[in-house]
């Protein structure tokens, strides 16, 4: 069995699939404001792709709100409330842990 610490590693050096790149794209330093044709495909994909995307989602999107660019974290905001407005229960669950919300 993997520890917490272990998984944590592994996780943050994994590489992104198709879904945290397009969270990176929309959360793009050099956007002037939120792309909302890309942020409702994103929500699109999570609601097809469950659990796997919402997981993707969700790691992706943890470092773009620590970013100490306030436009990117504006945009992650964006992004993540649209998630939560067009996604069901399972990233509801996924946002409301401790380690997410300590990250806001």
């Amino acid at each position: 069995m993997m520890s917490n610490a272990l998984r944590s590693f592994k996780e943050a050096f994994e590489i992104q699939g198709e879904l945290g790149k397009l969270v990176d794209t929309a959360t793009a330093e050099s956007q002037l404001g939120p792309d909302w044709q890309l942020i409702i495909g994103i929500c699109d994909q999570v609601n097809v792709a469950k659990p796997e995307g919402i997981r993707d989602a969700v790691r992706s999107l943890r470092p773009r709100l620590k970013s100490t660019r306030i436009n990117v974290q504006l945009l992650s905001l964006t992004l993540l409330e649209a998630l939560v407005k067009n996604c069901g229960p399972e990233l509801h669950l996924q946002i409301a842990t401790k380690d997410f919300m300590g990250d806001l």
